[in-house]
């Protein structure tokens, strides 16, 4: 609980910090609260005899470093399409149905590449747990 109620206060911290005037004293709230129940859930996971979610396996630098790039992995290739066509959509005033069909070339082009990742995992090497 105190993990999904943090990661939900930041990103509502997060959306308040996109409007076009931001009120600080609110942000700076739900921020700090947001923070506190994400502190209190590493403190509380790393405590615990069977956590949910074992935080001690981070301690592992290979598996450490295959979670970090597997992370900005989804980030480039997963998520960014998503953003990227609202970004697009204000500056130059298409309509929805423009935006969509860009956005549906984006997504065949970003995920045509991970057939490609295999290959380079496979000749620089990936350890297996």
């Amino acid at each position: 609980m105190l993990t999904c109620a943090g990661l939900g206060g930041l990103t509502y911290a997060a959306h308040l910090v996109s409007l076009p005037a931001p009120p600080a004293a609110q942000t700076a709230a739900v921020g700090a609260a947001s923070a506190a129940l994400l502190a209190g859930a590493v403190v509380h996971l790393r405590r615990a005899a069977h956590p949910l979610l074992n935080l001690r396996t981070l301690s592992v630098r290979t598996f450490r470093v295959s979670q970090l790039g597997g992370t900005m992995y989804f980030f480039v290739v997963g998520a960014m399409p998503f953003p990227a066509a609202a970004d697009v959509r204000g500056p130059v005033r298409l309509v929805a149905g423009e935006v969509g069909g860009g956005h549906r070339v984006r997504v065949r082009r970003e995920r045509g590449i991970k057939p490609a990742t295999t290959p380079l995992i496979n000749r620089f090497g990936f350890r297996r747990c």
